[in-house]
């Protein structure tokens, strides 16, 4: 523990910036799965509230939602 204390005390922009680093790198990872989720629960609710049978799509495309159809 007295080694990570000096090394805060002794190299403060070092340990300033990767903290910074790493609390940036956190947002990024958190806003992509934010924004994941979204995609998921808007493709779910297109599905969902079209109250469809079946679904048609052009041949030789994996879906209407993966592939320009």
């Amino acid at each position: 523990m007295n080694i990570v204390l000096r090394e805060i005390q002794f190299h403060k922009i070092r340990f300033l910036s990767a903290t910074l680093g790493l609390g940036i790198l956190f947002l990024v990872v958190l806003a992509m799965q934010g924004i994941y989720q979204g995609l998921v629960k808007d493709a779910v609710s297109y599905i969902e509230g079209t109250n469809a049978n079946i679904w048609v799509s052009k041949e030789g495309t994996a879906g209407p939602f993966i592939d320009l159809s």
